[in-house]
């Protein structure tokens, strides 16, 4: 119906053109065919089931089949694809033998909308239940406080890549396999599972990890380097876990509540209102441990060792147990234990520049 429609028509069968030139200029022999609108369906030969509705629409198909085709000048780009949807003014297929593809608009439509199931496309940004997509994946918040799942992949052996696209940098992937979340990295180009595994959590919640940088001071629960402890400083404001480090035996004698007045480390452990300290000599001179009980603090005990052994077993031949022996020269600056009394069996010689400090209160019995 119409000027030249149909027009060089011949074996073709159930055929429908309305409008000039529709089927007008191709020998027909393809059956089914409906094209309405000037030149639509012009070039048609031996295609079959297609429709096209619209000025020029499929204007340039030859032998392509079951397309749809709506709009003015829609599909003008097709020749032989099949099985095609191109929708909208000028909405052009991507080849002119592409099949299976699906096409709505033309390149001046940036924006895509289908309101009642919340999806949207706004410049290259796609939006789940959010109009206006502020990257290129943005899902809208639940709606009050949830713990519905937002994003679910469904997969054996789920993974993410991170692909970053600036020069020679590295790619990341987040991979799950057997209970295990694996954070690795290597070249996302292989389009397969990353060389290197960086660090691991498992199902019960083990981190591994190949490395660790930093002091941990900012970490709660986890014992960490804080700062050094300056001069004048009182041990028992020390409450909080961590190590923390003594660097001068000056600073160690301008403060107060420590074992002994030489340089070393401070461990700290709390829990509640009970705190544990010990403190370690850097000379090899001993460690000693306190406690602090609600607002008490406990004395310094001396942890002894095969290095400061000096209540060892009686020894002696055979199964004896009848000889205690300790040194006889005092070549380290010592300080008897705060609250502590202390023997030794003489001669005892203090060498030169070497002291030994009795405080108020405590005795040092040399027999």
């Amino acid at each position: 119906m119409g000027y030249n429609s149909g027009f060089n028509a011949t074996t073709g069968s159930y055929n429908v053109g309305i409008g000039n030139n529709a089927i007008g200029l191709g020998v027909l022999t393809g059956d089914k065919n409906t094209a309405v609108g000037i030149q639509a369906g012009y070039d048609l030969t031996s295609g079959n089931h297609n429709v096209m509705m619209g000025h020029n629409a499929g204007v340039n198909v030859t032998t392509g089949t079951y397309n749809t085709i709506l709009g003015a000048s829609a599909g003008d780009v097709l020749t032989t694809g099949s099985n095609n949807i191109i929708i909208g003014k000028e909405a052009a297929a991507s080849a002119a033998g592409v099949s299976n593809e699906i096409t709505l608009g033309n390149a001046s439509i940036t924006d895509v909308r289908i309101p009642g199931v919340g999806f949207y496309i706004d410049g290259g940004n796609v939006g789940i239940d959010i109009a206006s997509p502020r990257a290129p994946l943005h899902v809208a918040p639940q709606h009050g406080a949830s713990d519905a799942i937002n994003v679910l992949i469904s997969q054996y052996r789920p993974n993410i890549v991170l692909e970053d696209l600036s020069g020679s940098a590295v790619d990341f992937q987040f991979f799950v396999e057997s209970n295990v979340l694996e954070i690795r990295h290597g070249d996302a180009s292989t389009d397969t599972k990353l060389a290197s595994e960086a660090m691991s959590i498992d199902s019960s919640g083990t981190v591994t990890a190949t490395a660790y940088e930093g002091n941990g001071s900012a970490l709660t629960g986890v014992m960490g380097f804080g700062a050094d402890i300056g001069g004048s400083v009182d041990l028992n404001t020390y409450t909080t876990n961590g190590y923390f480090h003594q660097n001068a035996n000056s600073n160690a004698s301008s403060g107060s509540n420590y074992p002994v007045a030489l340089a070393g480390m401070l461990a700290v452990q709390a829990d509640g209102n009970m705190v544990y300290q010990k403190y370690q000599t850097y000379n090899g001179g001993g460690s000693y441990q306190r406690t602090k009980y609600s607002s008490t603090w406990y004395a310094w005990d001396k942890i002894r060792d095969s290095g400061n052994d000096a209540v060892a077993a009686a020894g002696g031949g055979g199964s004896d147990e009848i000889f205690w022996e300790n040194g006889q020269n005092v070549t380290t600056n010592y300080t008897i234990t705060n609250g502590k009394n202390a023997m030794s069996a003489g001669p005892i010689t203090i060498n030169s520049g070497v002291t030994v400090t009795v405080g108020t209160g405590e005795t040092w019995t040399v027999v």
